[in-house]
């Protein structure tokens, strides 16, 4: 894989990450506990989840270590909810202040110049069904996974407003 093309991966990841992070200062810590309506969980699950998935595929099966409390793993990971934290629930200060230290050690392992065709020993089925074959499928799915739940936080954002909320929109761009 050429140059061009980690840097297109890199630049991809941190736009989505900046609009995450965007995103998540329109919420206020107690809006961050809530479940919207019809909804599965809360917007510092969408987050937290978001950081376990990067470093799960991105860093974990390469033998890199993340940043992460440990405890994040049972509170994040696919198939936990928020609704099960029973009061020992995440702080959202720091759940928002680990967007940029994961991010970091990301670009700091890709810009390390790893071959991102390198191989994942054990090849990752996604529970959609996408197999993780090298770490460019791997930062590659994190970044659709990201941004998949920058859809689910800016939804919850527009239910606050229409709620009647002041839940301050994206900066312009």
């Amino acid at each position: 894989m050429d140059e061009l093309q980690r840097i297109t991966l890199l630049d991809h990841a941190r736009s989505v990450r900046d609009l995450t992070i965007i995103t998540a200062a329109r919420f206020t810590a107690d809006d961050a506990y809530n479940v919207p309506p019809n909804c599965g969980n809360c917007p510092i699950w969408n987050i937290g989840h978001v950081l376990v998935v990067q470093e799960t595929v991105v860093l974990r099966p390469f033998g890199e270590k993340g940043v992460l409390p440990e405890v994040y793993e049972e509170l994040f990971s696919e198939g936990s909810c928020s609704c099960a934290w029973n009061g020992n629930r995440p702080d959202w200060d720091e759940v928002i202040s680990l967007l940029e230290p994961v991010r970091e050690r990301v670009e700091e392992f890709i810009a390390a110049g790893v071959d991102l065709r390198r191989p994942l020993a054990d090849p990752c089925l996604t529970a959609t069904g996408i197999v993780l074959g090298n770490l460019a499928d791997s930062l590659s799915f994190a970044t659709l996974h990201e941004a998949i739940h920058l859809g689910v936080l800016t939804t919850y954002a527009r239910l606050l407003a229409a709620r009647g909320r002041a839940v301050p929109g994206p900066s312009a761009r």
